[in-house]
């Protein structure tokens, strides 16, 4: 197994692995990708929850009152980027909705 500390730590990373290490690290990154997709689903339900509490006439994912993304990042504990994606993907995937509908 190559999972040994000393010359084989050093080992370039296109060197031929054994079987079984290059299983368990494709099996790690699967679980690290599933966590993270976990996480971002949760964060993406608790800001359209918070979104819900706005009044009515700022709802919209476009225009949102200034700070409020700086506010939704400090209560979620992550960077205000994460919540700009976050909100661009929900815009996203509410303008394709609307799209399927016109189209059904």
């Amino acid at each position: 197994m190559s999972a040994t500390i000393g010359s084989e730590a050093r080992r370039p990373w296109f060197a031929p692995i054994e079987d079984g290490d290059a299983y368990r690290r494709a099996g790690g990154r699967r679980a690290y990708n599933a966590r993270r997709t976990f996480a971002r689903e949760a964060r993406l339900r608790r800001i359209v929850e918070m979104m819900h509490r706005l009044p009515r006439d700022i709802t919209s994912l476009r225009f949102l009152p200034w700070g409020s993304q700086q506010k939704l990042a400090d209560r979620l504990g992550v960077h205000p980027g994460t919540i700009s994606r976050d909100l661009k993907a929900l815009r996203d995937e509410s303008i394709a909705a609307r799209g399927a509908e016109d189209r059904g």
